[in-house]
């Protein structure tokens, strides 16, 4: 008998539960209950328990307010045994159950105490806790283990970010930790001949936040190369480049892409660097640089506003809304027809992807929707409404995790917004994790453009005040000097303009009026992760190739 049917285990879980409502005036209660429940999972290795340093009493704080201090801070071992020789692959996690407080007030740490086995998972810090559902914080794994412990201390936070945070008055928040059995990530074992086995292999040490060298996305920019990092994106976490790399280029379809990132779930996401107008056989080469050759920006195919119309709200919108002036926010921002940029991508990936769709994987697109509902955050000094509604003057989520201080904190998961959380997740056929609004005429569209977070990720950050210069070191620079080209992230609505992220002549990470017709189009798609190469190592004058 196959010795996996064997294990079936009790796993124990402590909850935690987190509930914050107000009582007075700027200030809130809080209780933190610990009540102990259990599951019965069948794990294919062997045995894992959860205990809480602290025991299962209930803790209750009162008057919490903004500080920067935690309030709270729970610490937990993880203790396994295996009964066959697998590796026993985990997934740890908050599962937010009721979730009032706007964008970005509540993060938290995750820090790795000790380990005595396997893997464990990385330290995260400064971590936005948005929305409902599962925040997960990454996968762990034991091998061969006998009572072998993961330590980790968790760490949940109400800041004070300098600002009016009364808008949070009255607000819920409930949550549990949770643990799960996972299988192992493709990033661990990817298969043999493809992409991202390659990337893994030549991409070297990936590093943190913490380590010599290192800039934190959104605070500075990275002129030099850091290599491969990690964060959390929608599918796990993700492997992303950083700085002035050099190892990250890739020909798929006959054109040179640079490699942004591997995604939780190993899909690789590609920006287009040279759509080869020569038709050479390696369209990367030094020699087919420069304006002419560059991703299409000098091309008018390439060149377009993101949305023709630029005086409501909706406008901002990968899709926009037949009802732009409705009063309810999901109807305002529907995602009924397709924006100028969005059409031009459609065309382009029925010019020159539609053979090779079975290649690339159906991602989310986010197209961050979520306004900041604080209207005393106001770095342009525009007298916000806050609301998203027909002309009210609104930030849009992604000005405030990118606004250049040090609490910035761009982030690869997507925000839930809408009514089913989907209304920014753009999908072509998975309605799981998006909105599938990217199939139509029975034709599946897996493209989009990068978000200013990603390219944030990558080594660009706003400028701050008294900078003049931008970014013109890192990666996505190169090749991609002269006007700005789009991202798909909303930044602000202002008088009568809807404007969206975009990345400027210099290199500066900035706004455009959706309006501008000669925003360059820089397409992005995402290769699945069996996808192979017949050679390379990921240089320019040796590019990974796609088979």
């Amino acid at each position: 008998m196959d010795k996996k049917a064997k294990n079936t285990i009790i796993l124990s879980i402590v909850a935690l539960a987190l509930v914050l409502i107000t009582v007075t005036y700027a200030y809130f209660s809080a209780r933190i209950t610990g009540i102990e429940s259990a599951s019965t999972i069948s794990l294919t290795a062997g045995t894992m328990g959860i205990v809480y340093t602290e025991g299962n009493e209930e803790v209750s704080f009162n008057n919490i307010y903004p500080k920067n201090d935690p309030w709270v801070t729970k610490t937990f071992t993880l203790t396994a045994n295996n009964t066959t020789d697998l590796t026993m692959y985990y997934d740890l996690g908050l599962n937010v159950i009721t979730n009032n407080f706007p964008n970005n007030y509540l993060t938290y740490d995750l820090t790795l105490v000790s380990s005595t086995n396997g893997t464990s998972i990385a330290t995260k810090t400064n971590q936005s806790i948005n929305g409902t559902g599962k925040i997960k914080f990454g996968k762990g794994s034991f091998t061969d283990a006998t009572n072998d412990t993961h330590n980790y201390e968790l760490k949940i936070y109400f800041k004070d970010n300098g600002l009016d945070q009364n808008d949070a008055q009255e607000a819920v928040f409930n949550a549990k930790i949770y643990i799960e059995e996972a299988t192992a990530d493709p990033w661990d074992n990817p298969g043999t001949g493809t992409l991202l086995a390659s990337i893994k292999s030549t991409g070297g040490t990936v590093h943190n936040d913490n380590d010599s060298g290192m800039t934190i996305p959104g605070r500075a920019y990275a002129t030099t190369n850091e290599g491969l990092r990690s964060t959390t994106d929608d599918y796990g976490t993700s492997y992303y480049y950083r700085g002035a790399v050099e190892n990250n280029y890739v020909v798929f379809a006959g054109m040179c892409w640079r490699i942004v990132r591997v995604d939780g779930a190993g899909n690789t996401k590609l920006v287009l660097y040279n759509y080869n107008p020569n038709n050479v056989q390696n369209p990367c080469v030094s020699t087919e640089d420069g304006t002419t050759n560059a991703f299409a920006r000098y091309n008018n195919s390439y060149q377009s506003a993101f949305n023709t119309n630029i005086n409501k709200n909706t406008y901002i919108g990968f899709m926009y809304s037949n009802n732009p002036d409705s009063s309810d926010f999901n109807i305002a921002h529907a995602n009924d027809n397709d924006s100028t940029i969005l059409t031009i991508l459609k065309n382009w990936y029925d010019e020159k992807l539609r053979s090779y769709n079975d290649m690339l994987a159906d991602v989310i697109w986010c197209n961050d929707k979520g306004v900041v509902t604080d209207t005393t955050y106001d770095p342009l000094g525009i007298t916000l409404a806050g609301t998203g509604l027909g002309t009210a003057k609104t930030y849009y989520q992604a000005a405030r995790r990118l606004n250049p201080t040090s609490e910035a904190a761009p982030s690869l998961v997507c925000p839930n917004a809408g009514s089913d959380g989907k209304l920014s997740k753009f999908t072509a056929r998975d309605t799981v994790n998006g909105n599938a609004k990217l199939y139509s005429n029975n034709k599946e569209y897996k493209i989009g453009l990068l978000t200013a977070d990603e390219i944030a990720f990558a080594g660009n950050n706003k400028l701050r005040e008294g900078e003049s210069d931008g970014n013109t070191s890192y990666y996505l620079y190169n090749n991609a000097s002269g006007e700005f080209y789009w991202s798909l992230s909303p930044y602000v609505f202002v008088g009568r303009y809807a404007i969206v992220w975009g990345v400027g002549g210099v290199g500066t990470l900035g706004g455009g009026y959706v309006d501008g017709v000669n925003g360059a189009v820089r397409p992005a798609v995402s290769l699945k992760s069996a996808v192979s190469i017949s050679s390379g190592t990921g240089t320019q004058s040796n590019p990974f190739i796609v088979d």
